[in-house]
């Protein structure tokens, strides 16, 4: 399996450098075994709302979003997966608000964001433990700390 990540940091965040292997430890976790492409893209509060507005029809800020695109790429033959969009500035109040390390936090959210790219969800509840469930299993392979999930 070799994963493409394509990341936008064009605010230029300050943001971990093991994102991409972040990305290929819960890949490997949940054994996907495709050859890859995912874009992760670091945004502020009012890109975000914008997205959610123009998506969800309000504008509301978000930490995380998550667009599946599941087709492949006519060049390289790869799976697009799709794209993971994180709010930073949402992230660094969130991650204070719950007691979590911003890299932490980072984390949690290219792993929620992955998750959803894989079709999970946490809109009923029987699909909200199961997929939380998961990410609490992926963060302890992963060794990454979490105080406090966000909701």
């Amino acid at each position: 399996m070799e994963i493409k990540l394509e990341i936008a940091n064009d605010h230029a965040y300050i943001i971990p450098d093991n994102l991409k292997n972040i990305v290929e430890e819960t890949l490997e976790f949940l054994s996907f075994q495709h050859n890859t492409i995912i874009s992760l893209a670091f945004i502020d509060e009012e890109e975000i709302s914008d997205i959610y507005n123009e998506y969800f029809g309000y504008a509301q800020s978000t930490d995380v979003l998550s667009f599946n695109s599941n087709t492949i790429d006519p060049e390289t033959g790869y799976l697009i997966l799709g794209e993971i969009l994180i709010c930073l500035p949402f992230v660094e109040n969130q991650a204070n608000n719950l007691n979590n390390s911003i890299d932490s936090e980072i984390s949690l959210l290219i792993i929620h964001g992955l998750l959803h790219l894989l079709g999970y969800d946490h809109v009923e509840d029987s699909k909200k433990k199961e997929m939380w469930k998961l990410q609490a299993e992926i963060l302890k392979q992963l060794n990454i700390s979490i105080n406090n999930i966000p909701e």
